[in-house]
């Protein structure tokens, strides 16, 4: 038997291993003092732990300056960006509502044309994108939103009741299953925004003779909205990317519809910004839908 008492080692020896008869029934304990050993061991140990968590915090300030000094730049631009955007979007306004008055002018000493009516599209198309911009760089910069009970239900019969027109003069078929007396906490403007933008994008990219559908229906202890509408084709690949500012998976295709690419990034940042969610889904190989869920 052997084993530590302290700072000490023993040993236990029997009475013939030690020399002595074997029923002498003696056992004899051998200790050796072993504080010297354990105090080196402990010191060595304890300064191996100070040292690597000195190294390891050293290490630690080091990354956080260095990632601090390269990610400035990016962080720099990017701020910039943001500001630029807001300040563009706003000086862009101006001279807009300038030429929509000049062409209104126009109008009434040469009569209206295509040439006037043009005008007014692209005038009309240029103020829509820079309002989204301006929505976009409000949320970024941490803009903080009129937060409210909203009756989400009225809010979204309204937007279709709106778009009802629009999509009888292209051919296509707009229903909805909406269900009553929902509410949800959020910015109203900001929400009945997504449903413009939804309905608009909806409108745009179904084909004649497609069908539109608009659902609201509760999901958890929140709201989801789904927007679905048929297509001749879908995106390939990632769907997801169909969120990212300003892509456009057919660029002709966007032309000819007049998609700028940014309506859908405002959606998912406004549903974000309410600490809900915004996704799309195929639904078999000529449907798409896109989901909003509010909290």
């Amino acid at each position: 038997m052997s084993g530590f008492i302290g700072s000490y080692r023993f040993l236990a020896v029997s009475g013939e291993q030690a020399g002595g008869s074997a029923d002498s029934g003696t056992t004899m304990y051998i200790f050796v003092d072993c504080s010297r050993d354990l105090g080196n061991f402990w010191s060595f140990l304890t300064t191996s732990v100070g040292v690597s968590a000195l190294g390891l915090g050293l290490v630690l300030v080091l990354s956080l300056i260095l990632s601090r000094v390269a990610v400035k730049p990016i962080v720099t631009g990017y701020e910039r960006q943001k500001r630029f955007i807001t300040d563009a979007s706003h000086e862009i306004k101006t001279p807009l509502s300038v030429i929509d008055a000049a062409v209104e002018v126009i109008e009434i000493e040469h009569g209206e044309d295509e040439w006037s009516r043009s005008i007014h599209d692209q005038v009309a198309r240029l103020a829509a994108l820079t309002g989204r911009l301006v929505t976009l760089a409000r949320i970024d910069e941490g803009g903080v939103l009129e937060m409210g009970m909203v009756g989400i239900s009225a809010l979204t019969e309204r937007s279709v009741s709106t778009f009802q027109a629009v999509a009888e003069t292209r051919g296509q078929q707009l229903t909805a299953d909406i269900a009553a007396g929902f509410t949800c906490r959020g910015d109203a403007t900001a929400l009945a925004q997504v449903l413009e933008l939804l309905l608009d994008n909806a409108t745009r990219y179904t084909p004649e003779g497609g069908v539109i559908s608009v659902m609201l229906r509760a999901r958890g202890h929140g709201v989801e909205l789904t927007v679905a509408n048929t297509c001749d084709t879908l995106p390939n690949g990632d769907l997801d990317r169909l969120f990212e500012r300003f892509y456009r998976p057919d660029a002709s295709r966007s032309a000819e519809t007049g998609g700028s690419g940014i309506g859908l990034s405002v959606v998912r940042s406004v549903a974000e910004a309410h600490g809900g969610t915004a996704t799309v889904e195929r639904r078999g190989e000529h449907e798409i839908a896109f989901i909003v869920r509010l909290p």
